[in-house]
């Protein structure tokens, strides 16, 4: 009786060495994380902000004839109804964009490179006043209303106008800035732009046995 040869596949480990996508658990949690982070900040920024304003009405303006007042407060609450569609749609669309060049004027940490895609990296200031004094006269308030803002407040109102955007960790709060806005190039000063390079998905190799 003749036996039969039965093919045997090489399975040499040059063989079944090859490269292959790892599914990334910890980086989808972080990143997971990341998103909550921002909108946060900016549910944050818009309530501050609309809280702050309807007090100033309500105080300074507590004889006001009623139909006035009605209409300063329905205006300020388009006004950050159309802040919050703002920042959300910023959001969304930031995360879509693909091949952005970004320049930075200081280092980006490690940590926050989950939110690179917000833009220009300038840095950290001791808190959103400081950034404010920086800042203010690019936000532009009518005359009589600039005494009204604090350099917080000011902080604030850029962030949520889309021209920068904040980020409080540390003890210090971290600023991006849309590319090439006036904000990007006052924080840039005459400093050396940084080249930030662009994120590459990581790649793992496996040897299948």
């Amino acid at each position: 009786m003749q036996s039969k040869k039965i093919a045997v596949a090489d399975t040499s480990a040059e063989a079944s060495r090859y490269v292959a996508p790892q599914p990334d658990v910890r980086g989808s949690a972080i990143r997971r994380a990341a998103r909550r982070l921002e909108i946060d900040r900016d549910l944050r920024l818009v309530s501050t902000g609309l809280v702050r304003e309807v007090s100033r009405l309500l105080v300074e303006e507590p004889g006001a004839d009623p139909e006035a007042l009605i209409e300063r407060i329905e205006a300020t609450l388009a006004a950050s109804r159309a802040d919050y569609q703002r920042l959300n749609n910023a959001r969304i669309n930031l995360r879509g964009e693909r091949g952005v060049a970004f320049a930075d004027s200081a280092s980006l940490p490690a940590a926050l490179a989950v939110y690179g895609h917000r833009g220009n990296y300038h840095g950290a200031h001791v808190s959103m006043a400081a950034l404010g004094l920086v800042l203010g006269p690019l936000v532009g308030l009518p005359d009589g209303e600039a005494g009204r803002h604090t350099a917080a407040a000011l902080a604030e109102e850029l962030h949520r106008r889309c021209e920068i955007w904040t980020l409080e960790q540390g003890g210090a709060v971290h600023v991006f800035a849309r590319p090439d806005s006036a904000a990007d190039r006052m924080l840039a000063g005459s400093g050396t732009r940084i080249p930030r390079a662009p994120a590459q998905a990581g790649r793992v190799e496996l040897t299948v046995v």
